[in-house]
């Protein structure tokens, strides 16, 4: 099938009539911050995107649910022609993050690396403090509710509720950075090194939606949501 177009939030219409979103990754939109230059820097991704999959023959690969609940493809976007790896050519060049998707993990550990490369060398977006790692007492967080950011910091203790699981990384709950767990979600953390109760006194990186629960916070849906980096 053909890319006929790049519509504004990334995703790809395609000649079938199927709109196919570019699982696995986090393309840049317009901040709300007006200091920063988030319009021009979304705008030059599109156009990226554009260049990189507009009128050429496509592929998707899927390694978990196919569609979301509005029918858009969930899928891994391979340019026939060359065989190229849409997303990983948008990660590696700076120009998207990761996003896990709990649902559809299968490319994650490659694109992680990709991303680390990028963020290493400080390409594309990367150069924006923007869309920098948040540390956990950076409080910045709390004026990021509602969108999807990396946080990284030590957790120093962990806790138990009725239904969840929490990695703290303050003394008060109602202001400090928690990431949740919730008990259904616990199983595929305890069958790898990110076992909560393995993770006091690590440094990790966390990336989702930074939600409100008193402090700022965000739901662990999967392990590779989390990454150890000490």
């Amino acid at each position: 099938m053909v890319v006929r177009a790049v519509h504004e939030d990334g995703s790809l219409a395609l000649s079938n009539g199927l709109t196919a979103d570019l699982v696995g990754i986090d393309l840049p939109r317009p901040p709300l911050d007006e200091s920063t230059d988030g319009r021009a820097r979304a705008a030059a991704v599109h156009r990226f995107l554009t260049r990189l999959v507009e009128g050429e023959q496509v592929r998707l690969f899927y390694s978990g649910r196919r569609r979301d609940r509005h029918g858009r493809a969930l899928a891994e976007i391979i340019r026939a022609r060359d065989g190229r790896w849409v997303q990983g050519a948008l990660v590696a060049s700076g120009a998207a993050r990761v996003r896990i998707h709990p649902d559809h993990p299968g490319c994650a550990k490659a694109l992680l690396a990709l991303e680390a490369g990028a963020r290493k060398r400080r390409l594309g977006n990367w150069t924006d403090s923007w869309y920098r790692v948040f540390r956990a007492d950076d409080p910045d967080l709390i004026d990021r509710q509602g969108r999807h950011e990396i946080v990284e910091g030590l957790v120093l203790s962990v806790g138990r509720g009725r239904d969840r699981v929490y990695l703290n990384f303050g003394a008060r709950w109602k202001t400090d950075f928690t990431i949740m767990i919730v008990n259904r979600d616990l199983p595929r953390f305890r069958a790898t090194a990110k076992d909560p109760d393995r993770l006091r006194g690590r440094t990790i990186r966390v990336r989702g939606m930074l939600r409100s629960e008193g402090g700022p916070a965000i739901y662990a849906l999967h392990p590779d949501m989390i990454e150890i980096v000490q």
